[in-house]
């Protein structure tokens, strides 16, 4: 027995090994998008003042991820940078994955340590599994939630396992981190179902199944109650400011067939593992399921636009499910090979083909998405590092040099006001009840389908309107556009000092009189939104994003080429 184990343990090791390499491999593209800086501010304000906003006084849930948001507050009530705290909780996630799933396939599948081995490292040589264990947000969290929700239903409707509820409060859990995780929970249920009425032939459900479906309603019903109670609706807004525009399956086809072109050699051998007789062991239930998630994520995320940032995150929670199938399918090549070659020659260099083929194709990927750019909405890694990096340094010039009651309006509503500390009208509706809710929708950029009228901006009183910051190493010209000068802005240009000083350009309100501070403003129009009253109903085209107002490139372009030099975002 004790020999059994010490071989048990050694075998562990390569596994291990192999989640090392994920560790380096992360770490090698790590990078921040300047959307991380929005659950950092909402974590902020948790933990400061007690509420759970972007502004002081505005309850508006401008997040998806209350999981992730309760880490961050919690990093910071003990006093680490959420910069930091995000990473390493993020690359922590990324290899509790791996080896949960090494874990799952040794027991369950049949497939013994050599497929489980393969599947890992697919998942390392994967740049998207190890670039989203970095840039600041949930994916990490939420696939290391979702997959251990279905390898347990798995072991749990298998009769393997302790029949417990723990894989439905797992997709809660993963519910509640981002809201993809009602598409798995459906999956589930239905696969479920498919499974009483065909294969066990009974309609009604079982004891075990109504304590699984309680399980997972048991974290997301009282977390809804809450939402509806404290911010007023039952999806969050950023729901409501991404829904409703026409045409945005162009973009999210787009971005399944980058995703399809870049995992290529990866997902090959997925077919094989569907062959009847090629593989043993671990029933096809699994399998099905498997594919049933990929199928159904991939129609959500086609239909709702993609995603403006490199390596889809959003297709990170189903690598896992997609690794094993592939691991098994090479598995099933490799005992066919091996009944006609029992030295396993001709195994072993079909391994080493693939093998090097799949590190090829790595490598092609990460050269493209590691230096700058932005090309048909969708910018790369090192753009949004580069981005954050560089917004970082606007938010700190404002926190030092502008009075703590300043507001102003951005569409990069994350590093900047994270740092500033400054009220923010977020002038894509991210954060903004009335932007999501009123203003009518134009665009095809994934997240980038509203944007605040000028009106509104002019009627909110904001101080400093930064908008998409044109940065630049020379001092920026005067900007031509007269809508804000005749309503009492002045253009300043300002030069942001450090190893390498860039300049920005932004309008501030010329005051006369002294103002109202920005909380009272704020305060004021939150209080006209909830007496019900409605502004009027604005046009695009006078929105803050069509009226020149002395910035760079907007996020809201059309589809098309939309190479940006690497200029634009300063640093070289």
């Amino acid at each position: 027995m004790g020999n059994a184990s010490r071989t048990a343990g050694l075998r562990w090791l390569v596994p291990v090994g192999i989640a090392g390499g994920f560790v380096a491999h992360a770490l090698h593209l790590s990078f921040l998008c300047d959307d991380a800086f929005i659950s950092f501010r909402y974590a902020w304000n948790w933990v400061e003042h007690g509420e759970i906003v972007f502004n002081l006084g505005e309850r508006v849930e401008g997040y998806t991820n209350f999981l992730w948001v309760a880490l961050m507050a919690g990093g910071l009530a003990a006093g680490i940078d959420p910069t930091v705290w995000s990473r390493l909780l993020g690359i922590a996630f990324g290899v509790l994955g791996i080896l949960v799933l090494v874990r799952f396939i040794v027991r369950r599948e049949g497939g013994g340590f050599a497929a489980a081995n393969v599947a890992a490292l697919l998942l390392v040589l994967s740049p998207a599994y190890a670039a989203w264990a970095t840039g600041g947000l949930e994916t990490q969290l939420f696939t290391l939630l979702v997959t251990l929700g279905w390898t347990r239903y798995l072991e749990e409707t298998s009769g393997e396992t302790p029949r417990r509820a723990l894989s439905g409060i797992l997709f809660g859990l993963a519910t509640l981190t981002r809201p993809e995780g009602l598409i798995f929970m459906a999956a589930t249920l239905l696969h479920r179902t498919a499974v009483a009425w065909f294969d066990e032939r009974r309609v009604r459900p079982t004891r075990w199944e109504w304590g699984w479906f309680g399980g997972f309603l048991l974290p997301v019903i009282p977390h809804e109650i809450w939402r509806w109670t404290y911010y007023g609706w039952p999806l969050p807004n950023t729901y409501y400011v991404k829904v409703g525009a026409e045409g945005l399956w162009r973009s999210g086809a787009h971005y399944l067939r980058v995703w399809a072109t870049d995992h290529s050699v990866w997902l090959l051998p997925i077919a094989f593992a569907f062959i009847p007789g090629w593989i043993r062991g671990g029933p096809r239930r699994g399998r099905s399921l498997l594919v049933l998630y990929a199928v159904l994520l991939i129609a959500h995320v086609v239909r709702v636009g993609g995603d403006f940032m490199e390596l889809h995150r959003y297709f990170v929670p189903i690598l896992p499910g997609l690794a094993l199938l592939s691991a098994l399918g090479l598995r099933g090549i490799a005992v066919r090979l091996s009944r006609s070659d029992p030295r396993a020659w001709g195994t072993a260099v079909l391994f080493l083909a693939y093998l090097s083929a799949l590190g090829i194709r790595a490598v092609q990927v990460e050269r493209r998405v590691d230096v700058p750019y932005s090309k048909r909405g969708i910018d790369s890694i090192r753009q949004l590092d580069i981005i954050a990096h560089v917004w970082s340094q606007v938010g700190r010039w404002l926190a030092e040099n502008k009075p703590p009651d300043t507001s102003i309006a951005v569409n990069a509503a994350g590093a900047i006001p994270y740092y500033s500390r400054l009220t923010t009208l977020d002038v894509l509706g991210l954060n903004d009840a009335y932007i999501a809710h009123e203003v009518i929708p134009d665009g095809d950029r994934a997240g980038h389908i509203r944007s605040a009228p000028d009106e509104y901006i002019v009627e909110r009183d904001i101080d400093l309107l930064i908008f998409h910051p044109q940065l630049d190493m020379n001092r920026p010209p005067p900007a031509g556009d007269p809508y804000w000068s005749r309503r009492g802005y002045v253009w300043k240009t300002v030069q942001i000092p450090g190893d390498r000083p860039f300049w920005f350009g932004y309008w501030e309100k010329a005051r006369r009189n002294p103002r109202r501070g920005a909380r009272e403003r704020s305060a004021r129009s939150g209080a006209v939104r909830s007496r019900g009253r409605r502004f009027v109903v604005y046009g695009p085209a006078v929105s803050a994003r069509d009226s020149g107002c002395g910035r760079g490139p907007t996020s809201n372009q059309p589809s098309g080429d939309q190479t940006k030099p690497t200029s634009e975002v300063v640093i070289r």
